[in-house]
């Protein structure tokens, strides 16, 4: 079986990065959620959207380096291969930030694989950066996936969204516990647990 999986906020947690940098600098108050979803709503809310793409480009570019991978994720790696399944990773994410500091977010992300134990995946040319959702899309289509794991509920539910492949949402935080549409797991030691029975 082969098995797709998104990188930012799936792979990737950059919760506490976020809210760091975001509450050192004075960008958003101390007393804020630790969360990356808190900080974007909080500039949002105040009128603040050019601060918010300034601090994800720098985050995404720069210093995507001190962000973790979720607990588990590595892990989950090494159960599917031990069934026999094959992983890519499949993410949507423009060349260059839109901050004001142009930064090559493609090469960002592949160093970060590089150094937290997914080197793999570039040897064998597992990884793939789309620069579109549609281009996303068609990837998932064209690397022949079975499942596709995502964090995030819209992309899953895209009309476009192969039917053939089934659809697993990461939902570390348990923000969207009413959503049916499809398996829904906040650990990736849970998606592990189910490898020989819900996803094969």
């Amino acid at each position: 079986m082969r098995i797709g999986i998104d990188f930012d906020n799936t792979i990737v947690c950059y919760d506490e990065l976020f809210y760091r940098f975001a509450s050192e600098n004075g960008v958003v108050p101390r007393s804020l959620e630790a969360s990356k979803t808190a900080v974007r709503d909080h500039l949002r809310a105040t009128d603040r959207e050019q601060d918010w793409i300034e601090l994800q480009g720098y985050i995404y570019g720069k210093q995507i380096f001190q962000a973790p991978s979720f607990e588990g994720v590595n892990q989950f790696v090494s159960v599917a291969e031990q069934f026999g399944h094959s992983i890519c990773i499949i993410s949507h994410k423009t060349n260059y930030s839109n901050c004001s500091d142009k930064y090559d977010l493609h090469q960002a992300a592949r160093a970060w694989l590089s150094d937290n134990g997914f080197k793999a995946f570039l040897e064998r040319g597992d990884a793939y950066f789309e620069t579109t959702k549609g281009a996303k899309l068609k990837r998932i289509i064209n690397c022949k996936c079975n499942v596709f794991i995502d964090d995030l509920p819209e992309f899953l539910m895209q009309s476009e969204f192969p039917k053939v492949v089934k659809r697993i949402l990461f939902d570390p935080f348990d923000k969207f516990k009413d959503e049916h549409c499809y398996s829904r797991f906040n650990t990736w030691l849970a998606i592990a647990d189910r490898i020989a029975g819900v996803l094969v």
